[in-house]
């Protein structure tokens, strides 16, 4: 007779669910594979998705599986198969985990339920930074690398996708660690390539450079200014030709009549852009000349930038905004030559009227195309005139048609190309 029982127990529980078998918190005990798949069918089977934050801390996002697949059904069959039927009679509770299901779903759907998620927020993101030398308070510092948490969103689609096909196969854990795919810095703090740089480049920042103006008058530029004319480019020492441009305009503006002479721009620009790379003391002289340095203006379009050379030296560079054809004026293209230079001027048109400080006409009357400051812009360069041009001028930043307004006259040469 116990022998019976026992058998009778045995094949019972081949088909039937333990007692004391709990199945994603839900009883099933006693109850056929077909009436427990009927009692999960209305859980909600979910992925964990662990993001990392701007701290590199954990953050956690789920996609509910029911929003992502058209039909959702467990299947408990392997929980059924895998039971221990052999000990039927012992008594206990089991705590089970269905990790199987079926369904249909998209990687479209997979995009659609994660649009709130922690990473496709802009403001939540860092993005990774390689290890690099930089100056900070008139020192070389090899600034360590930042991991960031900036991943794709196509490769979270991806693992997602890969998450889902897991659980249809049974080997779903409900959680997709993220962390392995974030991208990574390429260079690091410990790379070779940093070995004895911080104390080499460090040199160029102690020395003194001596700017002779006349013979009874020099001027010494000493760490505090070097540092402010140098820059770190790919961990390369390398002159901040921006600061440089500023230096040279200010230094003009100050000693320009020191001498009944000229200073020669291009001379210092190409001595101080020699001297500031040294790593030892060094001596320039100023030089002058008998006449205003002729100079040439060169604007390219697809480049959205404008160069200013004097004796074939780079003097200035800028980005700009010209005009897209499409949308408004097209900048003119050719070999022109400055018409007309006015201070405090208004742009009028049949829809606007705005204030520029400066103003250099370059079409035959001076007054149609020229190029300009424009206060109502932020930014300048990139893609700015594929969608937000001019109306045929050049757009200048303040800071640099300042400039450009001081070194130019009445017959510099303008070309511009695409």
């Amino acid at each position: 007779m116990l022998a019976l029982l026992y058998l009778g127990g045995f094949l019972y529980y081949s088909s039937h669910f333990l007692p004391g078998t709990y199945i994603n918190d839900v009883d099933v005990s006693k109850k056929t594979l077909s009436e427990a798949n009927t009692l999960l069918k209305d859980l909600s089977p979910y992925i964990d998705v662990i993001e990392l934050d701007k701290n590199e801390e954990p953050v956690t996002d789920r996609v509910d599986l029911r929003k992502v697949s058209d039909s959702i059904s467990y299947d408990a069959s392997k929980i059924l198969s895998d039971q221990d039927k052999i000990s039927w009679f012992i008594p206990s509770d089991k705590h089970l985990i269905c990790n199987k299901i079926s369904g249909s779903y998209t990687k479209a759907k997979i995009k659609s339920v994660i649009q709130g998620f922690y990473f496709l927020n802009k403001e939540n993101i860092v993005m990774p930074q390689d290890a690099t030398l930089v100056i900070e308070n008139n020192k070389v510092v090899l600034k360590s690398e930042i991991n960031g948490n900036c991943i794709e969103e196509k490769a979270v689609i991806n693992r997602i996708d890969e998450a889902i096909k897991d659980y249809f196969s049974g080997n779903g854990t409900g959680k997709l660690d993220l962390s392995d795919s974030y991208a990574k810095p390429l260079i690091k703090a410990d790379d070779p390539s940093f070995e004895g740089k911080p104390e080499i480049y460090q040199k160029a920042l102690d020395k003194t450079v001596n700017i002779k103006i006349t013979d009874d008058r020099t001027i010494a530029l000493n760490k505090d200014k070097l540092c402010g004319l140098l820059k770190f480019e790919s961990s390369e020492l390398t002159v901040d030709q921006d600061n440089l441009t500023q230096f040279i305009h200010d230094f003009y503006e100050e000693y320009k009549n020191e001498e009944s002479n000229y200073i020669d721009r291009s001379a210092l620009q190409n001595d101080l852009s020699k001297s500031l790379l040294s790593d030892s003391d060094q001596n320039v002289s100023v030089s002058w000349t008998d006449k205003a340095n002729s100079g040439r203006i060169e604007v390219e379009i697809l480049k959205q930038s404008l160069y200013y050379y004097e004796n074939d030296t780079l003097i200035l560079s800028s980005p700009i905004v010209s005009g897209n054809p499409e949308i408004t004026d097209e900048t003119p293209h050719g070999n022109f030559e400055i018409r007309r230079m006015s201070e405090d001027s208004y742009l009028m048109g049949r829809d606007y009227l705005e204030h520029v400080d400066f103003w250099i006409g370059f079409d035959p009357s001076g007054r149609v195309y020229g190029l300009h400051d424009a206060s109502w812009r932020n930014e300048f360069g990139g893609d700015i005139y594929l969608y937000d041009p001019s109306r045929g001028c050049v757009n200048m930043p303040t800071d640099k048609i300042t400039i450009l307004f001081d070194y130019v006259d009445i017959g510099t040469p303008v070309y511009i190309h695409d």
